[in-house]
Protein backbone atom coordinates (compact mmCIF):
# COMPACT_ATOMS: atom_id res chain seq x y z
CA UNK A 1 0.00 0.00 0.00
CA UNK A 2 1.33 3.73 -1.21
CA UNK A 3 1.64 6.04 2.16
CA UNK A 4 -0.15 9.54 1.65
CA UNK A 5 3.65 11.16 1.64
CA UNK A 6 4.35 8.50 -1.74
CA UNK A 7 1.03 9.68 -3.42
CA UNK A 8 2.18 13.19 -2.90
CA UNK A 9 5.50 12.52 -4.44
CA UNK A 10 3.79 10.36 -7.49
CA UNK A 11 1.22 13.41 -8.29
CA UNK A 12 4.19 15.69 -7.98
CA UNK A 13 6.39 13.49 -10.52
CA UNK A 14 3.35 13.07 -12.76
CA UNK A 15 2.34 16.88 -12.86
CA UNK A 16 5.93 18.06 -13.88
CA UNK A 17 6.41 15.98 -17.33
CA UNK A 18 2.78 17.36 -17.64
CA UNK A 19 3.90 20.57 -17.23
CA UNK A 20 7.23 19.58 -19.25
CA UNK A 21 5.59 18.23 -22.33
CA UNK A 22 3.62 21.47 -22.85
CA UNK A 23 6.53 23.54 -22.69
CA UNK A 24 8.23 21.24 -24.95
CA UNK A 25 5.51 21.72 -27.18
CA UNK A 26 5.36 25.19 -27.23
CA UNK A 27 9.19 24.92 -27.67
CA UNK A 28 8.65 22.96 -30.99
CA UNK A 29 6.72 25.41 -32.33
CA UNK A 30 8.48 28.01 -31.85
CA UNK A 31 11.56 26.26 -33.22
CA UNK A 32 8.64 25.62 -36.06
CA UNK A 33 8.37 29.61 -36.89
CA UNK A 34 12.08 29.89 -36.67
CA UNK A 35 12.82 27.37 -38.96
CA UNK A 36 10.11 28.77 -41.64
CA UNK A 37 11.63 32.04 -41.18
CA UNK A 38 14.98 31.10 -41.63
CA UNK A 39 14.21 29.17 -44.79
CA UNK A 40 11.29 31.39 -46.45
CA UNK A 41 13.89 34.68 -45.49
CA UNK A 42 17.54 32.32 -46.84
CA UNK A 43 18.46 33.29 -43.60
CA UNK A 44 20.47 29.99 -43.51
CA UNK A 45 22.44 31.32 -46.33
CA UNK A 46 23.76 33.78 -44.21
CA UNK A 47 23.77 31.11 -41.54
CA UNK A 48 26.19 29.30 -44.05
CA UNK A 49 28.64 32.37 -45.08
CA UNK A 50 27.39 31.34 -48.73
CA UNK A 51 24.70 33.57 -50.65
CA UNK A 52 24.78 30.69 -53.25
CA UNK A 53 24.08 28.12 -50.38
CA UNK A 54 21.14 25.75 -51.05
CA UNK A 55 18.33 25.19 -48.19
CA UNK A 56 19.92 21.48 -48.03
CA UNK A 57 22.98 22.65 -47.05
CA UNK A 58 21.39 24.01 -43.73
CA UNK A 59 19.54 21.04 -42.70
CA UNK A 60 22.87 19.19 -42.89
CA UNK A 61 23.80 21.21 -39.80
CA UNK A 62 24.22 19.44 -36.63
CA UNK A 63 23.98 21.63 -34.31
CA UNK A 64 20.00 22.06 -34.10
CA UNK A 65 20.04 18.50 -33.20
CA UNK A 66 17.22 17.99 -35.76
CA UNK A 67 17.70 15.39 -38.81
CA UNK A 68 17.19 16.80 -41.91
CA UNK A 69 13.99 15.43 -42.64
CA UNK A 70 12.87 16.53 -39.23
CA UNK A 71 13.47 20.27 -39.81
CA UNK A 72 12.01 20.21 -43.89
CA UNK A 73 8.87 18.55 -42.06
CA UNK A 74 8.57 20.96 -39.26
CA UNK A 75 9.21 23.84 -41.65
CA UNK A 76 6.67 22.29 -43.83
CA UNK A 77 3.81 22.16 -41.22
CA UNK A 78 4.39 25.90 -40.17
CA UNK A 79 4.63 26.75 -43.64
CA UNK A 80 1.16 24.64 -44.49
CA UNK A 81 -0.93 25.14 -40.83
CA UNK A 82 0.37 28.77 -40.05
CA UNK A 83 1.59 30.75 -42.98
CA UNK A 84 -0.65 29.08 -45.57
CA UNK A 85 -3.99 28.52 -43.33
CA UNK A 86 -3.66 31.42 -41.14
CA UNK A 87 -4.12 29.12 -38.16
CA UNK A 88 -2.97 30.46 -34.73
CA UNK A 89 0.13 28.23 -32.83
CA UNK A 90 -2.19 26.92 -30.00
CA UNK A 91 -4.55 25.05 -32.62
CA UNK A 92 -1.80 23.02 -33.91
CA UNK A 93 0.88 22.89 -30.53
CA UNK A 94 -1.21 19.71 -28.88
CA UNK A 95 -1.63 17.70 -31.98
CA UNK A 96 1.86 15.38 -32.75
CA UNK A 97 4.32 16.46 -35.47
CA UNK A 98 3.66 12.89 -37.34
CA UNK A 99 -0.05 14.01 -37.62
CA UNK A 100 0.16 17.21 -38.73
CA UNK A 101 2.52 16.25 -40.99
CA UNK A 102 0.35 13.70 -43.09
CA UNK A 103 -2.46 16.36 -43.26
CA UNK A 104 -0.60 18.22 -45.39
CA UNK A 105 -1.16 17.12 -48.47
CA UNK A 106 -5.04 16.92 -47.34
CA UNK A 107 -6.00 20.37 -45.57
CA UNK A 108 -7.65 23.09 -47.06
CA UNK A 109 -8.83 25.97 -45.46
CA UNK A 110 -12.67 24.70 -45.49
CA UNK A 111 -11.59 21.05 -44.19
CA UNK A 112 -8.94 22.02 -41.84
CA UNK A 113 -10.81 22.22 -38.47
CA UNK A 114 -12.45 18.88 -39.30
CA UNK A 115 -9.22 17.18 -39.72
CA UNK A 116 -7.54 18.90 -36.45
CA UNK A 117 -10.43 17.23 -34.60
CA UNK A 118 -10.01 13.66 -35.86
CA UNK A 119 -6.14 14.64 -35.28
CA UNK A 120 -6.51 15.20 -31.83
CA UNK A 121 -9.81 12.72 -31.13
CA UNK A 122 -8.66 9.91 -33.01
CA UNK A 123 -6.17 7.10 -32.33
CA UNK A 124 -3.28 6.64 -34.58
CA UNK A 125 -4.61 3.81 -36.65
CA UNK A 126 -8.21 5.60 -36.89
CA UNK A 127 -6.77 8.89 -37.81
CA UNK A 128 -4.51 6.84 -40.39
CA UNK A 129 -7.31 4.96 -41.64
CA UNK A 130 -9.22 8.45 -42.48
CA UNK A 131 -6.81 9.52 -44.28
CA UNK A 132 -6.76 6.33 -46.56
CA UNK A 133 -10.33 6.80 -47.74
CA UNK A 134 -10.07 10.74 -47.76
CA UNK A 135 -6.73 10.03 -50.27
CA UNK A 136 -9.57 7.47 -52.14
CA UNK A 137 -7.51 4.50 -50.64
CA UNK A 138 -8.96 1.07 -49.20
CA UNK A 139 -10.09 1.32 -45.23
CA UNK A 140 -8.71 -1.55 -42.89
CA UNK A 141 -11.89 -2.29 -41.88
CA UNK A 142 -13.29 -2.86 -45.26
CA UNK A 143 -9.93 -4.77 -46.98
CA UNK A 144 -10.56 -8.36 -47.76
CA UNK A 145 -7.63 -9.32 -46.31
CA UNK A 146 -6.18 -12.70 -46.65
CA UNK A 147 -3.37 -13.22 -44.53
CA UNK A 148 -2.26 -16.28 -42.28
CA UNK A 149 1.06 -15.07 -41.27
CA UNK A 150 1.98 -10.74 -40.50
CA UNK A 151 2.50 -8.58 -43.25
CA UNK A 152 1.57 -4.85 -44.13
CA UNK A 153 -1.25 -4.92 -46.69
CA UNK A 154 -0.47 -3.03 -49.63
CA UNK A 155 -4.44 -2.09 -50.69
CA UNK A 156 -5.20 -0.14 -46.79
CA UNK A 157 -1.75 0.02 -45.06
CA UNK A 158 -2.71 -1.98 -42.34
CA UNK A 159 -0.74 -4.65 -40.67
CA UNK A 160 -2.97 -8.36 -41.57
CA UNK A 161 -1.94 -12.02 -41.23
CA UNK A 162 -0.25 -13.33 -44.32
CA UNK A 163 -1.94 -15.62 -46.79
CA UNK A 164 -0.23 -18.92 -47.06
Amino acid sequence: MSTEQEGIVAWNCHNQIVTNEIRRRELMLENMKLIHQIHNGKLYQVILGDEDAPWSAYLGQHETFYSASKIYTLDKIYGKFISELGLIGEQIVNIPTSKLANLIGVVTKENVEEWLDKAKELTTQDFEDELRKATGKVSYLDCPHKFKEYEICSSCGFRHRKEM
